[in-house]
């Protein structure tokens, strides 16, 4: 019943679309794709810690004794099946590293159930050891990372600052439509570029298709419906069909992503006219 509740504003904005939402989800989970088993395995233990990974194997062993109580039942189902799922799919598809956060929440009561039944005690120091060390180096080497940028990690690799330098380019977008009295709605290739943008405040949407469908998406916007638009493409000469309905395309600036002193990608700004 609690978890009903707490679960009502999931399933009533599926509702709202039809369960479009976690029927993407499902599909992209079930999607053919390369492995990335130990990627995805590397993630978990980097992130989040060994331990569940660690503790699988004993807590298939202890089924009999935790069976035993009941309000260990919905821990090691909701534990159990989503994380083996994106095991076993990671080793066949592409799965994000979050998908098997939802177990850890009901693992924790299992694993203090089994370390309380440990008669080890260095066992569980070598446990808990090997399940946290790792994430807490990640932890440290991010924090160090955010105030002095590690040199072993190439700009090109550097998610966080890239996510800083797309920021930048959206402040700068936004100041040159502010200066140009462009008022036109802006039509972006990425549902992350789409967020930044609408952060800010700017009237945006999610090009799609192309792209990847996305919570913008769910309510798409026609730019065939508007007399001019602007429009933030990857590359100038290409044209995808959905904006076929627009006669003119007037080339305005390319912006650079720098991260950390360093270009590692352009956007161009274009305007289309019917």
């Amino acid at each position: 019943g609690i978890a009903l509740v707490v679960a009502s504003p999931i399933l009533i904005f599926n509702l709202k679309y039809h369960f479009a939402p976690l029927q993407f989800q499902w599909n992209h989970s079930l999607a053919d794709g390369s492995g990335v088993f130990l990627e995805f395995l590397g993630g978990q233990v980097a992130l989040l810690g060994a331990l569940p990974l660690l503790m699988l194997g004993w807590v298939l062993l202890r089924w009999g004794d935790i069976s035993s109580h009941p309000s260990f039942h919905v821990c090691f189902y909701f534990f159990m099946f989503p994380f083996v799922f994106s095991l076993f799919q990671s080793a066949k598809t592409h799965v994000e590293a979050n998908w098997a956060i939802m177990s850890y929440v009901a693992f924790w009561p299992l694993a203090q159930y089994l370390l309380n039944q440990n008669s080890i005690s260095i066992l569980e120091y070598l446990i808990l050891a090997l399940g946290f060390l790792p994430p807490l180096v990640v932890s440290v080497l991010l924090g160090v990372h955010l105030v002095h940028p590690l040199a072993w990690v190439a700009p090109e690799k550097d998610r966080l600052a890239k996510y800083q330098g797309i920021y930048q380019l959206a402040k700068e977008v936004q100041q040159d439509l502010i200066l140009n009295e462009k008022t036109e709605t802006l039509f972006l290739p990425t549902y992350q570029m789409t967020s930044y943008f609408r952060f800010l405040g700017m009237p945006s949407e999610q090009l799609y298709p192309p792209g990847r469908m996305s919570n913008f998406t769910l309510e798409p916007k026609d730019p065939c419906q508007m007399e001019s638009i602007l429009v933030i493409r990857d590359e100038i000469e290409s044209q995808p069909e959905s904006l076929n309905c627009f006669r003119e395309k007037q080339f305005l600036k390319t912006y650079s992503v720098n991260v950390r002193g360093k270009t590692v990608s352009a956007v161009h700004l274009m305007e289309y006219f019917k």
